[in-house]
């Protein structure tokens, strides 16, 4: 048997081959295309391909539907853009948990709260091979809900801020969770400010970043805080958010910038449209050109394809909440609504995260 040129994994998709076959196979014949994620194997009578690795997607726990938590995660496949509720769930019904983030080969999503008084510090991973959710052993330093954002560097994980009681008790904490061992620790530079209902979190090649939120009173901040990623410090970025705002739609980043969409202003009696964007070569913030396909905050998740930022669910103006997904392009920054949408209306979710 020819031998492959890498480990098969996952091997649970079949199709018809659409390429020209090798010549001369033999019954069981391996033949692994490296361009795409299929393996190729001669049935006798035809190339049969098997999809192995991770087929690129973003996922979305939890949330609120109505007034009840859900511990539905939906997927968006970035190859064609449809939607489906995986088989696994999260641990618990959630909402407003502290953002999500991801490692090569899992998605992470921590705390949050069931909308009764009970707040969680229990962190759930979703392996990205077969689609199968777990709680971890590890756990947050402490149950919050509410956070500020979230990031990822090649090697850990960093969740920002958050509150222990709905805003009585916010946080300056960054807790740390390293992929190699699933552990958990108080990042040794805290916050600026202690602060919850943030505006997501994004990360370049060095450092990621967290904005807005609300900090003691009900003060809306329009405050970036910078984690460089070499020695874990934080620091306030230099340039700031376009307006202070709280509660943002989504957040996500591509290869140069981070952007944030949408949330609330004005003691959240306003809802916001606007887009912005840092440029990681230089910290610098400006509101692009193009905005969301609505006003709203609150939203279920942000995450990117190499290609492009999607960003679900949410409240508008009255309270109405709605399952629209917004993609913004980067190439060219412009955005529109897909055609897809989550299976429910939805708000305040568990924060996404995907594999590319």
């Amino acid at each position: 048997m020819a031998t492959t040129t890498r480990p098969a994994r996952n091997l649970v998709t079949f199709r018809q081959p659409s390429t020209s076959q090798p010549n001369g196979p033999l019954i069981g014949d391996v033949w692994v295309q490296t361009d795409t994620k299929f393996v190729r194997v001669w049935s006798g009578f035809a190339w049969l391909d098997l999809q192995w690795g991770f087929l690129p997607a973003g996922y979305s726990p939890g949330g609120i539907t109505g007034a009840n938590p859900v511990s539905t995660i939906n997927r968006i496949r970035f190859a064609d853009e449809t939607i489906s509720a995986l088989f696994s769930g999260l641990s618990a019904t959630k909402r407003l948990g502290l953002w999500g983030f991801s490692s090569k080969y899992a998605g992470y999503s921590a705390g949050g709260d069931n909308n009764s008084g009970a707040y969680f510090s229990t962190v759930d991973r979703l392996m990205f091979d077969f689609e199968t959710t777990a709680t971890l052993v590890s756990t947050l330093t402490g149950s919050r809900s509410q956070g500020i954002g979230a990031f990822e560097s090649s090697s850990a994980g960093y969740w920002c801020g958050g509150s222990q009681s709905n805003g009585s008790d916010r946080l300056d904490r960054v807790d740390k969770l390293t992929f190699q061992t699933n552990s958990i620790a108080t990042n040794t530079s805290s916050l600026t400010g202690t602060r919850d209902f943030g505006c997501g979190g994004f990360a370049g090649t060095s450092a990621g970043y967290c904005c807005g939120g609300l900090e003691a009173g009900d003060t809306e901040i329009n405050t970036i805080n910078k984690l460089t990623f070499s020695n874990d410090n934080v620091a306030n970025n230099t340039s700031t958010l376009t307006s202070t705002r709280e509660r943002a739609a989504g957040a996500f980043e591509s290869s140069i910038t981070g952007y944030t969409c949408g949330g609330n202003e004005n003691a959240a009696a306003t809802y916001l449209n606007l887009i912005d964007k840092l440029t990681f070569s230089n910290d610098n913030v400006a509101s692009i050109a193009s905005t969301l396909s609505s006003s709203r905050a609150r939203g279920v998740f942000g995450f990117s394809s190499k290609r492009a930022g999607y960003t679900g669910g949410g409240i508008i103006s009255g309270g109405t909440q709605i399952s629209t997904i917004n993609r913004l392009l980067f190439s060219n920054e412009t955005t529109a609504s897909l055609a897809s949408t989550l299976n429910s209306t939805r708000q305040e979710g568990m924060g996404g995260y995907e594999t590319r």
